[in-house]
């Protein structure tokens, strides 16, 4: 199988992208806010996630570690490791997304946009149900020297 997904004919939901769903992996492009945060604390047990840093600066958090990650800059987290990142504080940024295994994840997606949108949180969509599962720590913002 091939897929083609030509400039501007992927779907959007708040600041997603959403490029490739459920093949073996799955592609997104993230656009955040000066300082946003981008996903809190939490980890996949099934699919690894590598981000690749298209624009900006981007603060994550890996396994209890920090890094601030220019433009050019590549995380690859594997399943079961912990990790937050969002833009890193007075810049934007824009991040290539990918997830393999492909998990269909993009209902999961639109939920994180319309929240980055200002909705209130839909209970029926369960970060569970697509591999996300949150983390709790005190806090993982600011951790970098």
């Amino acid at each position: 199988m091939a897929v083609v997904v030509l400039a501007g004919s992927a779907e959007r939901a708040g600041g997603f992208e959403l490029l490739l769903e459920g093949a073996a992996f799955g592609v997104n492009r993230l656009s955040l806010g000066v300082g946003a945060e981008g996903a809190a604390p939490h980890l996949h047990r099934v699919s690894a996630e590598a981000f690749y840093v298209l624009e900006g600066v981007v603060e994550f958090w890996v396994d209890g570690a920090g890094s601030r990650v220019p433009a050019g800059g590549l995380v690859v987290v594997e399943p079961g490791v912990a990790h937050a990142f969002g833009a890193w504080p007075g810049h934007a940024a824009q991040v290539l997304v990918v997830i393999a295994p492909g998990v269909r994840r993009f209902a999961y997606l639109r939920e994180l946009g319309r929240r980055m949108e200002g909705a209130a949180p839909d209970p029926g969509v369960v970060g569970a149900d697509f591999d996300v599962f949150g983390v709790a720590v005190e806090s993982w913002r600011g951790g970098v020297a």
